[in-house]
């Protein structure tokens, strides 16, 4: 009797039984292929974070060398209080 299944992201499902008496848990890892498109998907969606971070981070670097340094602390607040602004409008 299958008492617990889970899939994780990877495609390695662990199945947890007990026996019929009660008194023996069994549990196994298999693998499940069903899901490889999930994994294929979650290395697409980590190079294209990973493309807008190098390309944030650049943008940022380049704002950094135009700005006052004594104007860029009100445009990091300004930034700020925009973004929680936008959160507390959307409602997430």
């Amino acid at each position: 009797m299958v008492d617990q299944t889970g899939l994780n992201p990877l495609g390695y499902s662990t199945i947890i039984q007990q026996s019929p008496q009660g008194d023996k848990l069994d549990m196994r890892i298999s693998h499940e292929t069903r899901s490889f498109p999930l994994l294929v998907h979650t290395i697409l969606v980590g190079l294209a974070i990973g493309a807008v971070m190098i390309l944030g981070s650049y943008l940022g670097k380049r704002m950094l060398k135009r700005v006052p340094e004594r104007l860029f602390p009100y445009v990091i607040e300004a930034v700020l209080i925009a973004a929680g602004l936008l959160f507390i409008v959307q409602g997430s």
